[in-house]
């Protein structure tokens, strides 16, 4: 299997871009903040009703610009003119943030996807099958993984995972995904875990199997450390690591 890129090593990387007051987390400022500081850049791609691609987090627009309503539900005409957190910034599209980038810095691609279908996957995939910059990709939902094992293996794929106390599931499905059980299906190159649940049975399970580990997200120094001093690489967001 294809190991886990060095950079993913040596980058810190930052949370939805190097963002803050002016630069709100996933906007072409907080990227282009990111690419200026040479760190590393996770990003979230979900997709509109009229099939944009965009870089923006929530299921819901109200947090982040104030305007009520799914994110699933709205076109690109109803989004586009919306700014994030009070600041002239904008929700950008996947390709304006490509555009940007254009691997100054790789990139890690967080798929927002509920569901079993796998849209957005396919039409990312477009974009980035002619991308010159290094990148891997990552989601919550197993689907996503198996999409890429499918269609594009060369990619580094990993799984993202949790406790999944808050997540609205039965109680079997919450077991698999807490447990990363269907790793045997995906076969990801690495699992990235909530860092406050570091002390699970399945990271112990998982260092046993000397399976590439990291972590989200770093809020502080201190949790920062304490990733890393278990051997487990942690993405940061709202403070420089590079003096940790």
């Amino acid at each position: 299997m294809k190991q886990v890129p060095e950079w993913m090593y040596q980058y810190p990387i930052a949370h939805r871009g190097y963002f803050d007051a002016d630069a709100p987390e996933n906007s072409l400022k907080a990227f282009q903040q990111a690419i200026d500081c040479n760190f590393a850049i996770e990003l979230d791609v979900q997709m509109l009703k009229d099939g944009t691609l965009i870089v923006f987090h929530d299921k819901v627009l109200n947090r982040m610009t104030k305007q009520d309503g799914f994110v699933k539900e709205q076109n690109y005409s109803d989004i586009k003119d919306l700014t994030l957190m009070e600041t002239s910034e904008k929700i950008p599209t996947f390709e304006e943030v490509l555009n940007l980038i254009k691997g100054q810095v790789p990139l890690m691609v967080e798929f927002k996807n509920e569901s079993h279908q796998t849209f957005v996957e396919k039409k990312s995939y477009e974009l980035l099958k002619n991308y010159k910059g290094d990148y891997i990709i990552q989601s919550f939902n197993p689907m996503s993984l198996l999409w890429f094992k499918r269609n594009a293996s060369h990619i580094v794929r990993g799984q993202l995972s949790c406790r999944h106390e808050k997540q609205q599931m039965n109680i079997l499905l919450k077991f698999i995904m807490r447990n990363v059980l269907t790793n045997w299906m995906t076969q990801p190159h690495f699992v990235i875990y909530d860092i406050h649940a570091l002390d699970s049975p399945i990271i112990k399970w998982l260092k046993w199997l000397k399976k590439p580990l990291f972590s989200y997200t770093a809020k502080t120094k201190e949790e920062f450390l304490f990733a890393r001093n278990q051997g487990i690489p942690a993405v940061f967001e709202q403070f420089d690591p590079r003096n940790s």
